[in-house]
């Protein structure tokens, strides 16, 4: 078991994106127009962690999800919730949207990426569903 937005639990989030990257490559996906699709950045941000501010990125490309515990650079959007936002996102009882709607989640830099590249962000499932199961939540 590891602690949700621990060290450990994002070194256990890049194992199961790079278990899982390895599993779907499979060569190179085509958008709908023919062009190959290029990847999406999305920085999570999450200020009042219990053992203080954390700041992870999902690099999403045609070979999957792959998670950085220490992003350098500008992604293209940028996602930012407080912890209980961050739990109830990563348990799936809420999802952006809802989060969104809300108020409880801020996006920022490119939003428009996400419609822009659609097809990368199909069919990837649920990339972290056993690393949900084996993750405990921290009190408060």
């Amino acid at each position: 078991m590891v602690e949700f937005l621990s060290p450990d639990w994002l070194a256990a989030l890049e194992s199961a994106s790079d278990r899982r990257t390895r599993a779907r490559a499979a060569g190179p996906a085509e958008s709908e127009h023919g062009e190959e699709a290029a990847e999406v950045t999305v920085d999570h941000v999450v200020p009042d962690a219990p053992r203080g501010r954390v700041h992870y990125r999902l690099r999403i490309d045609t070979e999957g999800v792959h998670v950085e515990s220490r992003p350098v650079g500008t992604a293209d959007l940028t996602v930012e919730t407080d912890f209980a936002t961050a739990v109830r996102l990563h348990r799936g009882d809420w999802n952006a949207q809802d989060a969104a709607a809300s108020g409880h989640l801020k996006m920022s830099g490119q939003v428009g990426v996400l419609r822009e590249r659609r097809e990368l962000l199909t069919g990837l499932g649920d990339v972290f569903q056993e690393l949900r199961a084996s993750t405990t939540i921290p009190e408060r």
